[in-house]
């Protein structure tokens, strides 16, 4: 017999929902809280979000830089793209106009969605792997006001009224913090997980990335063992390229591998699909 999470049997196949109703709620009144967006708008995070449009694999450098002096040229310096985000820059131009606290509202809680559905994609590859089946609905779990500042990494997954444990999604994995009858079980899943080495193949079509960079990243890959492509998702179906990358840090979606941190993919090879 499976023994599974709080010993919920006899369900051949875990059913997870995302509930996001009252995060919602509480970021609409975000939208009139001044003291809550000067928080929001010093979060590394955000601006991180805001950026990486438009610095690319260098968003990490200029967010410090941007962080110290506050100096968009300073963040210009580091622009690799031609095409520029007009919502992104108009946040930095004019911060504290009511637009510029719409689309920093709108940033986080975009990045809150993309976690809820990591967490929840990889929560059902967890049940249909170890066979510890379980319905339940996630939503974000903010502690205190300030949490909801930045995207939520903190999840409440809701098995029944009385069955409950908080999730966190932790660099490229998912981790329970609490002292629960059998969380052990799901805590050693994804500790595993995070250090496999296990491989993943996926695909990108020739829209995806414009040619240039596939050429760039194949000669990077004659004398390094991995490089970045600046894309954050691989393919499931066939298409133009080929890609091998490590399973850690992605989650599986129905149609496409998504990175677990919204970062870049990683990948050990490239070149193009033969059919």
């Amino acid at each position: 017999m499976v023994i599974n999470l709080y010993n919920l049997i006899d369900m051949r196949k875990a059913e997870i929902s995302i509930d996001l109703t009252l995060y919602n709620d509480a970021m609409q009144l975000c939208l009139y809280d001044r003291e809550w967006y000067a928080i929001a708008k010093e979060q590394k995070e955000n601006l991180f979000e805001t950026i990486k449009i438009v610095t690319g694999d260098l968003s990490e450098i200029a967010t410090n830089k941007y962080l110290l002096n506050k100096d968009i040229a300073e963040l210009m310096k580091y622009k690799c793209t031609n095409q520029l985000d007009e919502q992104s820059l108009g946040f930095f131009f004019d911060t504290e106009s009511d637009a510029s606290v719409k689309y920093l509202t709108s940033v986080i809680k975009t990045k809150t969605e993309f976690n809820a559905a990591v967490v929840k994609n990889l929560l059902q590859e967890y049940c249909d792997n170890t066979r510890d089946i379980f319905h339940a609905t996630i939503s974000p779990f903010p502690e205190t006001p300030l949490d909801t500042t930045k995207s939520m990494k903190k999840f409440k997954v809701v098995i029944n009224e009385d069955k409950y444990f908080i999730l966190e999604l932790s660099g490229q994995t998912l981790i329970c913090r609490q002292h629960l009858e059998n969380i052990s079980q799901l805590n050693e899943y994804f500790e595993t997980r995070a250090t496999s080495k296990r491989i993943c193949r996926g695909y990108f079509s020739k829209n995806d990335l414009p040619e240039e960079i596939v050429i760039e990243a194949q000669q990077k890959l004659n004398y390094l063992k991995e490089c970045i492509l600046p894309i954050n998702f691989a393919r499931k179906t066939e298409s133009d390229y080929k890609i091998v990358y490590k399973e850690y840090q992605v989650c599986h979606c129905q149609d496409k591998d998504f990175t677990i941190d919204g970062k870049r993919l990683k990948i050990s090879y490239i070149d193009r699909f033969k059919k």
